[in-house]
């Protein structure tokens, strides 16, 4: 049975969202990245995906939809545990905060 044309802009609402946690999660780790060309990698996936979001979102638009905004609540928590992670992982590398195994 075919869908309505309100179910598929649910569903495109959800492949935004999905494009939003993309874009938080590459910012993330963006951020936590220490080589230089790799934050730089991971800054312009996340700017692709954010560019990809808003397309959708307008496309959505012109054919009379109006589009959630959502702030992609997996990637946000999953760029802040990168930055955890980083922050620890910073920590055990220079000596602070290890334990010794002896």
């Amino acid at each position: 049975m075919p869908g309505t044309l309100q179910d598929y802009a649910v569903a495109i609402g959800e492949v935004i969202s999905v494009c939003r946690d993309a874009e938080q999660g590459f910012r993330g780790a963006a951020n936590a990245a220490r080589a230089s060309a790799l934050a730089d990698t991971f800054v312009e996936y996340s700017e692709r995906y954010g560019r990809f979001a808003g397309e959708i979102q307008e496309a959505l638009k012109s054919m009379g939809f109006d589009p959630t905004y959502p702030q992609g609540v997996t990637g946000v928590l999953y760029a802040g545990w990168i930055n955890v992670k980083a922050f620890v992982d910073g920590m055990t590398n220079t000596g602070s905060g290890s334990r010794s195994n002896t």
